[in-house]
């Protein structure tokens, strides 16, 4: 598969899993009796919480229009998320992915010297990009992802 940006082998099988759960989820199967029976089962090993933050059947609604509105591929992207080594501003500007990462080893603009200012301003930079909607058509804010176990040794001088 060509893409205009570098895949790596788990985000490739990511995308390939994730195109299959969306193309599973958007067909009108009806629901076996042995998948009710499984459903049932996995209900009584798992208890419902009462949780504080209640669904908001005026929110789901939302929800479920926005969706309705997304295309396959902007839901994919959603659930893609590329490394920063491995994607640029215009990357994110094009397809709109619901996060990206900075892993371990990775810096703004390749520079292991990127002073903090730098971090900010690559962030920034994909913020805007993610919620301009004039390629891609979706507005939707990305999230950021650190690869943080051991501190953000990433950032010079940082703990």
């Amino acid at each position: 598969m060509k893409t205009p940006f570098s895949l790596n082998k788990i985000a490739r099988a990511s995308l390939i899993a994730s195109v299959g759960i969306l193309a599973a989820c958007s067909n009108d199967a009806t629901t076996t009796p042995e998948a009710n029976n499984a459903l049932s089962k996995t209900e009584k090993i798992w208890p419902k919480l009462n949780i504080a933050v209640k669904q908001d059947p005026e929110i789901e609604a939302k929800i479920a229009d926005y969706l309705k509105t997304m295309t396959l591929e902007q839901k994919v992207a959603q659930m893609i998320q590329p490394e920063i080594r491995d994607i640029t501003v215009e990357d994110m500007r094009k397809y709109g992915f619901g996060s990206y990462l900075n892993g371990g080893g990775a810096f703004p603009n390749g520079d292991k010297h990127a002073t903090p200012m730098d971090w900010v301003k690559l962030a920034e930079d994909f913020y805007q990009a993610s919620v301009d909607d004039s390629i891609d058509g979706s507005k939707i804010p990305t999230m950021w992802g650190t690869d943080a176990v051991h501190g953000h040794n990433n950032v010079i001088g940082a703990t």
